[in-house]
């Protein structure tokens, strides 16, 4: 089969539910890949994909790509000297009863952002920081990393999930002093989302992952969220996911061995939104809600806000695109029981009722 082939073959499993959610879009349910829906049609995906110019990427793939073995091991004890200081301050976290932690694989360009960021969740959330271009300059000097950073990592992590699976690693106890932790891309900026009411929804509900709406800034409208307050889905967005912090060693326990590069690094997770659900479902022995098979612990928390995608791109090359496709495709061949349902369910005062 040509490349052009697979790819377009993988796009329709990555995105099949985009006319769903333009026939949905009328009755004010946002989707969960709006923006990427609306950008990003499959044949477009397909054309730059083709083409090697890609797709969104935030960064990491062009910043991680270029770093030597030399380079790692210099920024393993900058990463060391960085986070026992400011790991230090678990006490005083603890004193002020956060109960979120904000985790985040973040370049320079990411500074303003998340400076914007740390000040609307600083009553909620803490931070931990993965440097994965390896510069801290431009975090360090500002007053809320100090205060609001616990751990930072330096280390060219290639996506979140690297990150998430050092933490998994070497500072579990520091993730178990939360209730909830944000995996969030760089590029988001939260100052729509009513963080309180998202994470005090989140620690009393019984899902284990959730988000919220995360449109696209350039496709972004303002809606209704009171037809649906909690939408229970599998179709959960990938850039902005509240886990329960104790099930984030389940999330790393999902990565399939052969999407590793030698040295152990994901070089793209692509795959990994499209069976996280059900995973957590099977790993915790709950039931599939429904005619679809829902997992019943994904959830988008409409009732909250939006987090929107500020869109900062950089440019694949075709080989990293086509590492992509073969990751999303061992995904969905490895672990075909998983694979998200395409439904959606509301969570009503009363009842769950599905969304057609």
């Amino acid at each position: 089969m040509s490349r052009l082939s697979t790819s377009m073959r993988l796009l329709s499993l990555l995105l099949p539910y985009c006319d769903w959610l333009s026939a949905t879009a009328a009755v004010g349910i946002p989707g969960p890949l709006e923006a990427s829906c609306a950008e990003d049609r499959p044949l477009s995906l397909m054309q730059r994909g083709s083409q090697g110019l890609g797709l969104q990427h935030h960064g990491r793939h062009a910043a991680a790509s270029g770093a030597t073995s030399a380079a790692a091991s210099s920024a393993s004890a900058t990463s060391a000297a960085l986070a026992a200081p400011v790991a230090g301050k678990v006490a005083s976290r603890n004193a002020r009863g956060k109960k979120c932690v904000i985790i985040a694989s973040v370049a320079a360009h990411a500074a303003e952002i998340m400076s914007k960021n740390a000040e609307h969740v600083k009553e909620d959330c803490d931070f931990i920081l993965g440097h994965y271009d390896q510069n801290t300059s431009t975090f360090v000097q500002r007053a809320w990393y100090a205060e609001e950073v616990v751990l930072a990592k330096v280390q060219p992590f290639l996506n979140k999930l690297d990150l998430v699976r050092e933490l998994v690693r070497n500072n579990m106890d520091t993730l178990l002093e939360y209730e909830a932790a944000l995996v969030l891309d760089d590029d988001m900026e939260l100052s729509n989302l009513d963080m309180h009411c998202f994470v005090e929804w989140f620690v009393s509900s019984p899902y284990l992952i959730a988000s919220p709406n995360a449109p696209s800034q350039d496709h972004y409208t303002e809606w209704d969220p009171s037809s649906c307050p909690v939408r229970v889905t599998d179709q959960i967005t990938p850039t902005a996911l509240l886990f329960k912090a104790e099930k984030l060693r389940d999330l790393a326990d999902m990565v399939l061995p052969e999407t590793l590069r030698p040295d152990g690094l994901i070089e793209c997770d692509f795959g990994t939104v499209l069976v996280m659900c059900r995973w957590m479902a099977q790993k915790h022995g709950m039931e599939l809600l429904g005619t679809g098979g829902v997992s019943n612990v994904c959830a988008f928390a409409d009732q909250c806000g939006v987090a929107i995608h500020t869109n900062i791109k950089s440019k694949w090359d075709q080989a990293h695109w086509d590492t992509c496709m073969k990751n999303t495709q061992l995904y969905i061949t490895k672990m075909p029981g998983y694979v998200q349902a395409q439904v959606q369910w509301c969570e009503n005062q009363t009842s769950l009722v599905p969304l057609h």
